[in-house]
């Protein structure tokens, strides 16, 4: 009898979309989750005992959400959530915050979320070829699935990401040896802007830098 197949779930599928674009999978179902969160926040639970008990255990939002939520542009929600953070912060100042920047956090669950999800289905034909044909994870997000279990997934994961890995170096050593004098004049490929998407290989993408959600 074969082992049952897990199930495809929303987020599975949103993770097998994430794959068909550029950079990290992961990276970006992140950035989607937290744009979805603060929407959610400044448009319907700025009033929500939960939320507002959380902003003012955290002190408000991290340095990056509070950037975002500030692009965002609610004024109305965001006088609201912070009026009453601040006079929180104002009778507690000796106090250092006792919590997590929220949006953080659910970025958080969003990334193991994921990784999880990918491992548990990666063997699969169409998620493989998905994988195989994208950009894979960033290196953050790669030990993380590297840490949450082993077995034949987690080995197929770091076969995957060795060629990829391999492969972004050669583009990069490419790149050098085309701004050679000998090369002039030489059209660059897809090895132009290999630099930049080793950078972001190696350090992940700002969740908010994908650009239309």
């Amino acid at each position: 009898m074969q082992p049952e197949r897990p199930s495809r779930h929303i987020g599975f599928h949103q993770l097998l979309d994430a794959m068909r674009l550029p950079g990290c999978p992961v990276c970006r179902l992140v950035g989607w989750a937290s744009r979805r969160w603060l929407d959610s926040v400044f448009h319907g639970y700025v009033n929500d005992p939960g939320v507002r008990d959380e902003l003012r255990r955290a002190a408000g939002f991290c340095q990056r959400h509070s950037e975002q939520v500030v692009r965002l542009g609610n004024p109305v929600g965001g006088s609201i959530i912070y009026a009453d953070v601040l006079r929180h912060v104002a009778d507690h100042l000796a106090d250092s915050a006792s919590a997590t920047c929220p949006c953080c956090c659910a970025e958080t669950t969003t990334a193991s979320n994921a990784v999880a999800t990918l491992l548990e289905h990666i063997e699969e034909e169409d998620v493989l070829a998905a994988y195989g044909g994208g950009q894979g994870l960033c290196l953050p997000h790669l030990r993380l699935a590297l840490r949450q279990r082993g077995g034949q997934g987690r080995a197929l994961l770091e076969e995957q990401e060795r060629g990829k890995l391999q492969a972004l170096a050669d583009e990069c050593e490419a790149r050098v040896r085309k701004s050679d004098y000998q090369h002039i004049g030489t059209e660059l490929g897809p090895e132009r802007d290999a630099w930049k998407r080793a950078a972001r290989k190696l350090a992940g993408s700002a969740p908010d830098s994908h650009g239309e959600r």
